[in-house]
């Protein structure tokens, strides 16, 4: 595809240490425009340079798997945000009421107090802070579900970088 990739890891630099964490990928090749062909540089954004928040937002995740806990905290750690955690809709609604937040991000299918059923009560205590809903069902019934529950977006698992960094732009600024 006369292209190229390129690899930029601190540990050849430097020895890794938590101020340089993994690796960049830069991938480069030339694709075809619509009919006429063209050389086009198609850059892949790297998340802790590219995707970043002036402000330090508080962020509550509520999700009961501890992978997927881990995957997006890292993620939202690397856009600048401070990330809490709670384990169930239940946790999630007793963080609310307890602290501020600037978004959550809430997964529906969990055990004790699903996604839907908090967002409902966090509504009606009047918390109004954006929620964005978590879930690998992405059909229209899905999607509507959460917009009733009070959830302010839907965003399809998996989900990429740039697929949460847009979505929370939107309510983040």
């Amino acid at each position: 595809m006369q292209g190229d990739i390129r690899l930029i890891s601190p540990a050849i630099e430097k020895p890794v240490d938590a101020e340089t964490p993994g690796a960049t990928f830069v991938f480069r090749f030339k694709v075809d425009a619509a009919s006429d062909s063209e050389d086009v540089e198609i850059p892949l954004v790297n998340s802790e340079t590219q995707f970043q928040f002036r402000e330090k937002y508080r962020v509550l995740l509520v999700e009961d798997n501890k992978i997927n806990q881990f995957l997006a905290s890292t993620i939202l750690e690397n856009f600048g945000l401070e990330v809490h955690t709670a384990d169930d809709g239940l946790q999630g609604l007793e963080r609310i009421k307890a602290e501020d937040f600037d978004l959550v991000l809430m997964d529906v299918q969990m055990p004790v107090m699903d996604g839907y059923e908090s967002t409902t009560a966090m509504r009606a205590l009047g918390i109004s802070v954006p929620i964005i809903g978590l879930t690998a069902n992405v059909y229209k019934e899905d999607i509507d579900k959460c917009m009733e529950s009070g959830m302010n977006a839907h965003l399809g698992k998996p989900f990429t970088e740039v697929d949460i960094y847009n979505e929370l732009k939107k309510w983040l600024g």
